[in-house]
């Protein structure tokens, strides 16, 4: 489990006499090695997720930091701590040493500080297959078939989208190692860092389940009294990852199509072609009317009575969840704890 992402805020209730203020009066993006590569009065963004560089900014009373805190101080996100409050407070703490911007414990006390309060979390986990063609074949498999309230999976070039462009929450799954040597989307691992090729290869295979929560999703979640990891899972279960495996047999929300749709299901199960039986408009309308009923694609082969017990699913071989980091990589940002942690 790694927070792959944290875009937070915390809060002070005054600013006692005596007590410095620190307010950049803009918003500062900064370098992997803590200083300011530009100062802006408006809007500023960082590229994309991809991005090594942190967006920090303060009133005075407040500290607003937002980024990929774990590739910020790494180098890379192949794994790290799964501890968003303490991730906000370590980044908090190399800004306020490169800075002088993240209140000190005494400050924190004296001005009453709050938070942090997230807009965004990306909660990741990862799954190692025996190879890469192994892991492109699941997402190939699963995009075919998952579904969830949001709608039907969107595959988008090797990447699994479901909830894409939700301002709640979504779900991605991609190949990490493919991720890494795509041209022109700029995840590359950096060429200085030592090992570089060790961690190339420690991606191979593996698999990132990645969720993005926003604040009116997060908003639901008490941090202090749930744990990350059950939070992803939550939603991990709202997918359903193979609709067709379990389509063996009718259920109730078919029994509410047209009955026109249920004979074409009918025919679907029993192995029929059912792109011969209509004028291509005719299939293809009746296959997004079943799609966005009940979930099943009839552009898919019928599934097998036992297919729901070895076709692509959630069921993965718990043995390959969260492979182990290259401990002796030196760098790791593998603290769970903060300094003002309270």
């Amino acid at each position: 489990m790694m927070i792959d992402w944290v875009t937070g805020q915390i809060q002070a209730a005054g600013i006692p006499p005596g007590v410095r203020l620190y307010d950049t009066g803009q918003v500062l993006r900064l370098a992997p090695g803590g200083e300011v590569e530009q100062a802006f009065a408006g809007k500023l963004l960082l590229e994309g997720s991809h991005d090594s560089r942190l967006l920090v900014k303060s009133t005075g009373q407040d500290l607003y930091i937002s980024g990929n805190v774990v590739k910020h101080v790494q180098g890379h996100n192949l794994y790290g701590p799964d501890d968003p409050v303490g991730l906000f407070f370590d980044a908090g703490e190399r800004i306020r040493q490169a800075l002088g911007l993240f209140p000190s414990p005494a400050t924190w006390e004296s001005c009453g500080f709050e938070g942090p309060r997230f807009t965004r979390l990306d909660l990741t986990r990862s799954y190692r297959f025996p190879n890469a063609a192994d892991a492109r074949t699941w997402i190939r498999e699963v995009a075919a078939r998952g579904h969830t309230r949001h709608g039907n999976s969107i595959l988008k070039g090797s990447t699994m989208y479901f909830g894409k462009g939700s301002e709640r929450w979504s779900f991605k799954v991609y190949h990490k190692a493919d991720e890494l040597t795509a041209r022109g989307k700029l995840h590359q691992l950096p060429a200085h860092l030592v090992n570089r090729d060790r961690l190339l290869e420690w991606a191979q295979g593996v698999l990132r389940f990645e969720l993005q929560m926003r604040s009116k999703e997060l908003d639901k979640w008490n941090l202090a009294e749930t744990t990350p990891l059950s939070i992803w899972q939550t939603y991990f279960e709202r997918i359903t990852w193979n609709r067709n495996a379990m389509a063996t047999k009718p259920d109730l929300i078919e029994h509410q199509l047209p009955g026109r749709l249920q004979v074409v299901l009918i025919a679907w199960r029993a192995g029929t072609d059912i792109r011969s039986m209509y004028a291509r408009p005719t299939f293809y309308r009746y296959r997004k009317e079943i799609l966005e009923g009940c979930g099943i694609d009839i552009a898919a082969d019928p599934p097998s009575p036992d297919q729901d017990k070895t076709g692509p699913g959630p069921d993965l071989d718990r043995k390959g969840w969260d492979p182990e980091p290259l401990t002796v990589y030196p760098g790791n940002l593998n603290s769970k704890t903060h300094y003002l942690h309270l």
